[in-house]
């Protein structure tokens, strides 16, 4: 399946979730193309990941804020064994994500960052 097909399937599985109140805050991923959606208080995420060439994990994110100006939008990161990438969504300031493998599996965790009130 190429990558476009991947993403649009991705895309349109996020869409037919349901949005609950209960926030999972960890999903791990432990073979190719197995995906999993992890639901945050502004973002909902779908990732899964494929197996590049040389051996690295391709990790691919599908993301959808909670308000009606949100649009999909997507990330793409190579991991190799032992390595972990943390980052943050541009104007979702509430949710710090760690994305790291470990052997054969990749773990995705949303992290609820307390922002202090401007006074």
């Amino acid at each position: 399946m190429n990558l476009f097909l991947r993403t649009t399937v991705a895309a349109a599985l996020l869409a037919a979730i349901p949005f609950s109140s209960a926030l999972a805050d960890e999903v791990q991923l432990d073979k190719p193309e197995a995906g999993a959606t992890l639901h945050g208080n502004e973002v909902d995420m779908s990732v899964y990941f494929t197996e590049s060439e040389n051996g690295k994990y391709i990790v691919v994110g599908t993301y959808l804020g909670k308000t009606s100006q949100d649009v999909p939008s997507r990330f793409v990161m190579e991991l190799a064994d032992g390595e972990k990438a943390q980052f943050g969504l541009p104007a979702k300031r509430g949710s710090l994500y760690v994305i790291a493998r470990e052997g054969n599996r990749v773990t995705v965790t949303d992290l609820p960052v307390n922002r202090p009130h401007a006074s």
